[in-house]
């Protein structure tokens, strides 16, 4: 979990070399789709710009990022959050490769 953001990922064995993402912004913790939507944006766009941390070629992973700060945050703090999150998945990976 990196703040304001959580992530839980899995590897995919029946998916070759596609990562996918989904995108959870709860009613419950922004109660206006305005920033709901604005949450899903910024996220969609830090993983686009962050998306070559994976390592290359990428096995199949899912990844779903739920959204858990109770109000609106900056776009800066999104960033760092995606950029921790898929390193962690990053060296996750690795390992995982590396003990088989």
């Amino acid at each position: 979990m990196a703040y304001p953001w959580r992530v839980v990922w899995m590897v995919n064995p029946h998916r070759e070399s596609v990562a996918q993402f989904l995108i959870s912004v709860p009613k419950k913790r922004l109660r206006h789709a305005v920033d709901r939507v604005q949450m899903r944006r910024r996220c969609r766009e830090a993983y686009r710009l962050s998306r070559d941390l994976l390592p290359q070629p990428c096995p199949g992973v899912d990844m779903a990022f739920v959204y858990v700060a109770n109000t609106v945050t900056s776009y800066a703090k999104t960033q760092r959050s995606m950029t921790k999150m898929l390193t962690a998945i990053t060296k996750s990976i690795g390992d995982d490769e590396s003990a088989r």
